[in-house]
């Protein structure tokens, strides 16, 4: 009796057909994932910057010398940000340190947002470190004052957040 073992054509051709739908599967949640984290940071970061934009319209004026002088600030260090407050009229409203000098409070309050290491926020001028904050009437000051455009990138995608001179921010 001559019987042989093995895998029929059939069984070999359905294996092949679920490998290839399990590779589809798994290729498409890989490769749109870096697209989706450019556009998540470019969300969060508009929202933030209305954010610390609302908290200086409101804040005491810091134009006296009043005790409860402060700034709300929005600082950025490559691939994360965070926002942070700071103290003194609108002549000694310093900005803050960078992040990676705050201490465990200052990294709870600030809420920081970190995108992957291959991400990187940068001004059109080129900085990747910066902190931006807003007069009493909305309109950017420091590294924004006239208007500015920070740039979302990883890798071959980008996106654009534009703070208009007046103070209006959107992504573009």
């Amino acid at each position: 009796m001559n019987t042989q073992r093995g895998f029929t054509l059939i069984e070999l051709v359905i294996v092949i057909v679920l490998l290839g739908i399990v590779s589809v599967t798994v290729a498409s949640r890989w490769v749109g994932r870096q697209e989706y984290e450019v556009d998540t940071l470019s969300d969060q970061l508009v929202t933030r910057l209305r954010l610390i934009q609302l908290r200086n319209m409101n804040e005491p004026d810091i134009s006296g010398a009043t005790p409860d002088a402060r700034c709300s600030w929005l600082r950025v260090d490559g691939y994360r940000f965070g926002s942070a407050t700071t103290a003194g009229t609108a002549a000694t409203c310093a900005p803050p340190p960078a992040i990676g000098s705050w201490d465990s409070l200052a990294m709870d309050r600030g809420n920081i947002v970190t995108g992957q290491s291959s991400v990187l926020l940068q001004l059109a001028s080129g900085s990747s470190q910066f902190a931006l904050h807003f007069d009493r009437l909305g309109r950017p000051l420091g590294s924004c004052q006239g208007g500015c455009q920070i740039t979302i990138s990883a890798g071959s995608d980008q996106r654009r957040v534009v703070i208009e001179a007046e103070g209006y921010i959107h992504a573009g």
